[in-house]
Protein backbone atom coordinates (compact mmCIF):
# COMPACT_ATOMS: atom_id res chain seq x y z
CA UNK A 1 0.00 0.00 0.00
CA UNK A 2 2.99 2.46 0.69
CA UNK A 3 4.25 1.85 -2.53
CA UNK A 4 1.24 2.12 -4.19
CA UNK A 5 0.47 5.36 -2.56
CA UNK A 6 3.60 7.04 -3.85
CA UNK A 7 3.07 6.15 -6.99
CA UNK A 8 -0.32 7.78 -6.83
CA UNK A 9 1.19 10.39 -5.22
CA UNK A 10 3.90 11.16 -8.01
CA UNK A 11 1.33 10.71 -10.75
CA UNK A 12 -0.81 13.39 -9.37
CA UNK A 13 2.12 16.10 -8.51
CA UNK A 14 3.16 15.44 -12.11
CA UNK A 15 0.26 17.23 -13.20
CA UNK A 16 1.78 20.45 -11.62
CA UNK A 17 4.20 22.94 -13.02
CA UNK A 18 6.45 22.75 -9.86
CA UNK A 19 6.59 19.13 -10.09
CA UNK A 20 10.54 19.17 -10.18
CA UNK A 21 10.37 20.66 -6.74
CA UNK A 22 8.83 17.27 -5.13
CA UNK A 23 10.67 15.04 -7.80
CA UNK A 24 13.70 14.06 -5.37
CA UNK A 25 11.84 14.03 -2.02
CA UNK A 26 9.28 11.52 -3.60
CA UNK A 27 12.75 9.48 -4.97
CA UNK A 28 14.18 9.16 -1.31
CA UNK A 29 10.62 8.37 -0.37
CA UNK A 30 11.03 5.34 -3.13
CA UNK A 31 14.16 4.10 -1.94
CA UNK A 32 12.89 4.06 1.17
CA UNK A 33 10.05 1.53 0.62
CA UNK A 34 12.13 -0.75 -1.43
CA UNK A 35 14.91 -0.63 1.64
CA UNK A 36 11.73 -1.49 4.08
CA UNK A 37 10.56 -3.93 1.59
CA UNK A 38 14.07 -5.64 0.85
CA UNK A 39 14.31 -5.25 4.99
CA UNK A 40 11.49 -7.05 5.68
CA UNK A 41 11.57 -10.25 2.34
CA UNK A 42 15.85 -10.26 4.50
CA UNK A 43 13.68 -10.91 7.64
CA UNK A 44 11.41 -13.16 6.28
CA UNK A 45 14.07 -14.85 4.53
CA UNK A 46 16.18 -15.38 7.84
CA UNK A 47 12.99 -16.60 9.86
CA UNK A 48 12.08 -18.99 7.02
CA UNK A 49 15.13 -20.30 5.40
CA UNK A 50 14.18 -23.12 3.47
CA UNK A 51 15.49 -26.51 3.89
CA UNK A 52 18.63 -27.53 1.51
CA UNK A 53 18.31 -29.44 -1.75
CA UNK A 54 21.05 -31.22 -1.86
CA UNK A 55 22.46 -32.50 -4.66
CA UNK A 56 25.95 -33.27 -7.01
CA UNK A 57 26.85 -30.76 -8.81
CA UNK A 58 30.03 -28.78 -9.85
CA UNK A 59 31.17 -26.39 -6.91
CA UNK A 60 33.95 -24.76 -9.34
CA UNK A 61 31.52 -24.15 -11.86
CA UNK A 62 29.24 -22.73 -9.20
CA UNK A 63 32.50 -20.52 -8.16
CA UNK A 64 32.77 -19.00 -12.07
CA UNK A 65 29.36 -18.08 -12.47
CA UNK A 66 29.72 -15.94 -9.60
CA UNK A 67 32.19 -14.46 -10.69
CA UNK A 68 31.03 -13.87 -14.11
CA UNK A 69 28.33 -12.02 -13.00
CA UNK A 70 30.21 -9.76 -10.91
CA UNK A 71 33.12 -9.43 -13.31
CA UNK A 72 32.30 -5.80 -14.23
CA UNK A 73 33.04 -4.50 -10.41
CA UNK A 74 35.74 -6.87 -9.84
CA UNK A 75 37.32 -4.59 -12.74
CA UNK A 76 37.87 -1.65 -10.68
CA UNK A 77 40.14 -3.65 -8.54
CA UNK A 78 42.86 -5.98 -9.06
CA UNK A 79 41.28 -9.62 -8.88
CA UNK A 80 42.99 -12.45 -8.52
CA UNK A 81 40.93 -16.01 -9.02
CA UNK A 82 42.48 -18.50 -7.49
CA UNK A 83 40.08 -21.19 -7.54
CA UNK A 84 41.15 -25.01 -8.53
CA UNK A 85 41.72 -25.85 -12.08
CA UNK A 86 40.27 -29.11 -11.84
CA UNK A 87 36.51 -30.16 -11.64
CA UNK A 88 35.81 -30.10 -7.45
CA UNK A 89 32.15 -31.89 -7.39
CA UNK A 90 30.27 -31.61 -4.16
CA UNK A 91 26.91 -32.13 -2.56
CA UNK A 92 25.05 -29.61 -1.71
CA UNK A 93 22.66 -26.78 -2.33
CA UNK A 94 23.98 -24.38 -5.66
CA UNK A 95 21.02 -22.04 -5.21
CA UNK A 96 21.95 -21.35 -1.39
CA UNK A 97 25.72 -21.70 -2.24
CA UNK A 98 25.32 -19.25 -4.70
CA UNK A 99 23.66 -16.87 -2.34
CA UNK A 100 26.52 -17.15 0.23
CA UNK A 101 28.86 -16.86 -2.46
CA UNK A 102 27.07 -13.64 -3.39
CA UNK A 103 26.96 -11.98 -0.27
CA UNK A 104 30.66 -12.46 0.68
CA UNK A 105 31.97 -11.09 -2.78
CA UNK A 106 29.79 -8.10 -2.45
CA UNK A 107 31.04 -7.10 0.87
CA UNK A 108 34.63 -7.87 -0.03
CA UNK A 109 33.38 -5.00 -2.96
CA UNK A 110 32.35 -3.00 -0.77
CA UNK A 111 35.09 -2.66 1.90
CA UNK A 112 37.99 -3.12 -0.79
CA UNK A 113 40.24 -0.25 -1.40
CA UNK A 114 39.36 1.06 -4.49
CA UNK A 115 42.85 -0.17 -5.72
CA UNK A 116 43.05 -2.93 -3.77
CA UNK A 117 43.22 -6.94 -4.43
CA UNK A 118 40.18 -9.16 -4.26
CA UNK A 119 40.74 -12.50 -4.36
CA UNK A 120 38.86 -15.88 -4.15
CA UNK A 121 40.40 -19.41 -3.67
CA UNK A 122 38.16 -22.35 -3.72
CA UNK A 123 39.62 -25.57 -3.58
CA UNK A 124 39.07 -29.37 -2.21
CA UNK A 125 41.50 -30.18 0.61
CA UNK A 126 40.31 -33.83 1.62
CA UNK A 127 36.65 -34.15 2.12
CA UNK A 128 36.53 -30.57 2.65
CA UNK A 129 35.89 -27.64 0.05
CA UNK A 130 37.43 -24.45 1.10
CA UNK A 131 35.83 -21.04 -0.21
CA UNK A 132 37.77 -18.26 0.52
CA UNK A 133 36.85 -13.77 -0.27
CA UNK A 134 39.49 -11.92 0.91
CA UNK A 135 39.99 -8.81 -0.25
CA UNK A 136 42.59 -5.43 0.78
CA UNK A 137 40.32 -3.44 3.26
CA UNK A 138 40.03 0.09 3.65
CA UNK A 139 40.35 2.37 6.96
CA UNK A 140 36.94 2.39 7.35
CA UNK A 141 36.72 -1.86 6.76
CA UNK A 142 34.99 -3.47 9.76
CA UNK A 143 37.51 -4.40 12.57
CA UNK A 144 37.93 -7.82 14.23
CA UNK A 145 35.75 -6.93 16.72
CA UNK A 146 33.55 -6.01 14.43
CA UNK A 147 33.68 -9.03 12.82
CA UNK A 148 33.65 -11.00 16.25
CA UNK A 149 29.73 -10.62 16.21
CA UNK A 150 28.99 -9.63 12.33
CA UNK A 151 27.55 -13.25 11.92
CA UNK A 152 24.41 -12.06 14.49
CA UNK A 153 21.17 -10.89 13.31
CA UNK A 154 20.90 -6.88 12.36
CA UNK A 155 24.49 -6.49 13.30
CA UNK A 156 25.72 -3.74 10.99
CA UNK A 157 28.60 -1.54 9.92
CA UNK A 158 26.98 -0.21 6.79
CA UNK A 159 24.61 2.79 6.37
CA UNK A 160 21.81 1.30 4.63
CA UNK A 161 22.84 -2.67 5.92
CA UNK A 162 20.43 -4.90 7.25
CA UNK A 163 22.66 -6.60 9.05
CA UNK A 164 20.77 -10.05 7.78
CA UNK A 165 23.50 -10.98 4.98
CA UNK A 166 26.20 -13.10 7.09
CA UNK A 167 23.79 -14.58 9.08
CA UNK A 168 22.06 -16.26 6.44
CA UNK A 169 25.17 -16.81 4.49
CA UNK A 170 25.96 -18.35 8.27
CA UNK A 171 23.22 -20.27 8.50
CA UNK A 172 23.47 -22.19 5.22
CA UNK A 173 26.98 -22.84 5.25
CA UNK A 174 26.07 -24.61 9.16
CA UNK A 175 23.03 -26.37 7.05
CA UNK A 176 25.90 -27.87 4.78
CA UNK A 177 27.82 -29.04 7.63
CA UNK A 178 30.58 -26.14 7.35
CA UNK A 179 31.52 -23.10 9.09
CA UNK A 180 32.10 -19.47 8.23
CA UNK A 181 35.02 -18.22 9.47
CA UNK A 182 35.85 -13.84 8.90
CA UNK A 183 39.75 -12.35 9.57
CA UNK A 184 40.92 -9.33 9.48
CA UNK A 185 44.46 -8.69 7.81
CA UNK A 186 44.56 -11.40 5.47
CA UNK A 187 47.71 -11.52 3.62
CA UNK A 188 48.56 -11.60 -0.42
Amino acid sequence: PLALSVYRLRNKLREREDYDRFADPLDALDAEVAHLKRLADDYSSLAHLPEPKFVRFRFDRLVHEVVELHAPQLERFRFENRCASEPVEIIGDPDRLREVMVNLLKNALEFARPDGRIRIDAARAGSVVRFVVADENRADAPTAADLSHATRPYVTTRPGGTGLGLAISETIIIDHGGRLQLETDVVF
